[in-house]
């Protein structure tokens, strides 16, 4: 098993985390607080994780009442995210950083481009694009566009693409 900082897992209650305590209820909390050590275990196990920093429920991706999801931080800077089915089935899981290389530059510049296209009902001219790799994992491809059709054509500007690991998660339109 990997080192695990002293501090890393911190059981929520409802004193403090009122909010958390208030959306899972009682027993909702019980799972969660169930599920922490298994799951920071294993993300300490994976290969990448140097020494488990941090562990808490994601209130980005877990809802009530069944939908469980922690983030975990490493030391080195590795970002993990571990599902309850993760923990039940002692599945070891990979980092946001190292899912962030399984897609190259131009991939990531061609889902970017299409969720562009999508999000803007338009045909595009594109212009130059970055694409910028955090230490946490999480990528942002920058690109620059022109509307060719739909309800603003000629328009310009440049979107942020935000990419969690494999994932699309957020696109930002700047004018």
């Amino acid at each position: 098993m990997g080192d695990i900082a002293e501090y890393a897992v911190i059981p929520i209650t409802e004193k403090n985390y009122p909010k958390t305590y208030a959306a899972w209820g009682a027993l909702g909390v019980e799972r969660i607080n169930a599920l922490m050590q298994p799951a920071a275990e294993i993300v300490a196990s994976s290969p990448g994780c140097d020494r488990l920093e941090l562990l808490e429920l994601s209130n980005v991706r877990s809802s009530p009442p069944d939908n469980i999801v922690f983030f975990a931080d490493c030391k080195n800077g590795r970002r993990f995210f571990i599902t309850e089915s993760d923990v039940a089935a002692k599945r070891q899981v990979v980092s946001q950083n190292d899912k962030s290389k399984w897609l190259g530059d131009q991939q990531l510049l061609e889902i970017a481009q299409e969720e562009i296209k999508a999000r803007l009902q338009s045909d595009c001219h594109f212009g130059d694009s970055t694409a910028y790799r955090a230490v946490a994992g999480r990528t942002v491809v920058s690109v620059e566009f022109k509307t060719l059709s739909g309800p603003a054509p000629g328009s310009r500007g440049v979107a942020k693409c935000y990419f969690d690991g494999l994932s699309l998660t957020e696109v930002d339109f700047i004018a």
